[in-house]
Formats: C-alpha cells, sequence, structure tokens
C-alpha cells in the first residue's frame, strides 16, 4: 500500500513550507518516526517523520520548493509489500493492484519542459502579483525552469519598478502582520504605564561578574515570573470562548531577527533561577536567530515580554500575542536626580508598559499585578532569591 508523506501544520498560523534537503533517498528503507526530511516554516526548521516503516519510493517535493500545508511530499510503501529482505535497491515499485494517491499537489516535471505558470514558487508567485509581472514573460531558473522569487525581483529591476521595492506580506512578516492585525481586532485591549527605580537593581547586577552577570531583560523576565505567580489571573489565554488561566508559566520572549519577529517561549520558567532563565534565554534566542529553533520552543507561551529599551526606545504600547491576555514592554533605563534626604540624589528608572485585554482582565487587577513587578525591581535582591 502506498503511504503519501504529507506536510502537517506544525506552527499557529503556517500556511506552507519551504523543502530544505531529504535525509533519505527514494529506495532507501525507513524506520517509523525516523526523520526523512527538513522543513522550513515561517519560524522554526522541523524534521519531518515517517509515518509508518518501510521504503521511500518518492521524492515529490524537491529542495527550495515551498509546499501549502496539506500538500505531498512524498511516498513509501510498507515493509510488507516492500519484502522483507536487505536494504532496497534501487527505486521499488508499489506492489501489484495498488494504486497511486488520487491527489498530488506537487507533480515533478521534466528539465525540457517549458516554464509555465504552474511552475512558479507561491511566494514568486503573489510577488509577482503585487509588482504587476506577467509571469509568461519570466524565465525560470529554479529547478526544471521553476519561477523564483529571485527571478521576480531580477524582472521587477529590469522593468519601470526601479523606484519600489515591493515586499510582500508572507513568511514571518506575513504571520507577523496576520496575528497583530486579528489580536487589534479582536480584543478590548488597555495600556498602563509606569516606571520602576532599578538603581539598587543596577548596583547589585554590576556586582556580578562577567558574563556570569544577568542582563536586564533576565532580570524583567525573573520580576515579571514571581508577579504572575502571585498574580495567576494574568497567566491566562482565551481560546474557544473561554478564560483559561494556566498553572504553568511559559513565558515569551520577543525576539527580533533577520527574518523578523519571532517569540520563543521559556517554558516552566518559575522553575528557573535568573542564572537558569541567563542560560536558557541565551540558547533559545541564539537558535531563533540561527534559524534552527523547533516548532514546540516557539509555542505554549502564557505570557510575553518584549524589551526594546537596548534600541534606545522611552516607552511603547505593545499588543498582545493572541490568544494570550497579557504583554509586558520594557522601555531603556533612564536616570535623574530625585529629592533626597541630604540633598539631590541620582537614580535610575526603568519604564514599563503592561497591554492587557479587558474582556478577560479588569484595570485595578492589571495595575496590581504590574505594581508587583515594580516592587520585584525595587528589591535590589528580590529577582535574585529562589522563590
Amino acid at each position: 500500500m502506498v503511504t503519501e508523506i504529507r506536510l502537517a501544520q506544525f506552527g499557529m498560523g503556517m500556511q506552507e513550507g519551504r523543502i530544505v534537503r531529504w535525509l533519505k533517498a527514494e529506495g532507501e528503507r525507513v524506520r517509523a518516526g525516523e526523520p526523512i526530511l527538513e522543513v522550513e516554516s515561517e519560524k522554526a526548521l522541523v524534521e519531518i517523520e515517517a509515518p509508518a516503516a518501510g521504503v521511500l519510493i518518492r521524492a515529490i517535493a524537491t529542495a527550495e520548493m515551498v509546499i501549502p500545508v496539506g500538500g505531498v511530499l512524498g511516498e513509501m510503501i510498507s515493509d510488507a509489500d516492500a519484502g522483507n529482505g536487505g536494504p532496497a535497491s534501487g527505486r521499488p515499485e508499489p506492489p501489484s493492484g495498488s494504486s497511486r494517491p488520487s491527489s498530488v499537489l506537487v507533480q515533478p516535471v521534466t528539465a525540457s519542459a517549458a516554464p509555465s505558470v504552474t511552475q512558479c514558487e507561491p511566494r514568486a508567485r503573489r510577488l509577482a502579483k503585487d509588482a504587476g509581472i506577467d509571469l509568461a514573460r519570466v524565465t525560470g531558473t529554479g529547478p526544471n525552469g521553476r519561477i523564483t522569487e529571485d527571478d521576480i525581483r531580477r524582472a521587477i529591476a529590469a522593468g519601470d519598478h526601479r523606484d519600489v521595492e515591493v515586499v510582500p506580506l508572507q513568511g514571518v512578516r506575513g504571520v507577523i502582520a496576520r496575528r497583530m492585525t486579528e489580536s487589534l481586532q479582536t480584543m478590548a485591549q488597555l495600556t498602563l504605564h509606569t516606571e520602576a527605580d532599578v538603581t539598587a537593581l543596577n548596583e547589585q547586577r554590576a556586582r556580578q561578574a562577567g558574563d556570569a552577570a544577568p542582563s536586564v531583560t533576565d532580570l524583567i523576565i525573573r520580576a515579571t515570573v514571581t508577579a504572575l505567580h502571585s498574580h495567576p489571573a494574568v497567566n491566562a489565554t482565551i481560546e474557544d470562548g473561554s478564560i483559561r488561566r494556566h498553572r504553568a508559566i511559559n513565558l515569551g520572549v520577543a525576539t527580533h531577527t533577520d527574518r523578523g519577529l519571532v517569540v520563543p517561549v521559556l517554558k516552566n520558567a518559575a522553575a528557573l533561577s535568573v542564572a537558569g532563565i541567563r542560560d536558557r534565554l541565551r540558547e533559545l534566542v541564539g537558535e531563533v536567530r540561527a534559524g534552527t529553533a523547533k516548532s514546540a520552543q516557539l509555542e505554549g507561551g502564557t505570557f510575553t515580554v518584549t524589551n526594546l529599551g537596548p534600541f534606545g526606545i522611552d516607552a511603547f504600547t505593545p499588543i498582545i500575542q493572541p490568544p494570550q491576555i497579557a504583554i509586558l514592554g520594557v522601555g531603556r533605563i533612564r536616570g535623574r536626580y530625585i529629592r533626597g534626604s541630604a540633598g539631590p540624589e541620582w537614580h535610575e528608572f526603568i519604564s514599563l508598559s503592561l497591554t492587557f485585554d479587558h474582556r478577560a482582565l479588569d484595570g485595578v487587577p492589571a495595575a496590581n499585578f504590574l505594581t508587583a513587578i515594580v516592587g520585584a525591581l525595587q528589591t535590589a535582591d528580590a529577582p535574585f532569591r529562589p522563590e
């Protein structure tokens, strides 16, 4: 029996995936659950596993192809149909009497086939549509004459589009656009602004040695986790018309990458010390920026922190990551003199902005939560203490 290997949706909002490489060759025997190819989505690089034990008989999707969710990647036959001998040699044929799958979304074409509209990457097709490019006038340079994004960009540069760069809302940019629009259209969002005196906290941080020193973001995360622990109503999502308050604190950390904004998740953050947060966050950010983060590392967040302080921003209004009900925005640290008992004293302050969904949370509980974060930051050793 022929089994189709299809592209599953392994991330919220995912619509397509780009084939990176096959890990197994046609005719090669595979075990159930064994990785057989790598696919890149808008957010992560994922290994696709064999749905059963058997022999890979056909790799339909080739490297660099962009396949929609549900599309056929390849075909395999079971061990029983392939025979129980040694490793398969050559390319096995399906057993007699079996039929090919009736619907194949991607069909290989011969090298001599002339490029046509159907031989065009989905992303390239959208880019051409946005730029008003006639695909019939474009020569494809991809596998088997397939039209690629680069082909369309060259066509744009060669035409009357030199003064305009067309950036289609797709990939990571498209996901951000859809989710932020959804967030603002479906939630009753309200933002509270305040600041915390972090003079003592910075002095405590300065006493840490070299790379062992936690970042400001690490300390903000620790203070936020402490506040979420005492204000569980904020650690929630709205799903299927219901508010779901989560026991586990899975903290998303907005991270800038060359491909756009990605939010890796610190799972069970309440169990991590400041040092644990520091180490785990560095690891996650490194994987996200390298494009090797797995989908499981980007899902399941119950609250998000986004810090634009390192980019010189004083304060801003963050947008909630659905289905979460709140997000904390962090601005830069600024110093000023305040009146002290013995005269003017120099203090450092950090701005904090809490955006929350008024459907799930009222103003006073939200204010109390934000005040709890401030309290944790203004007690110099609070983020460093174990719970």
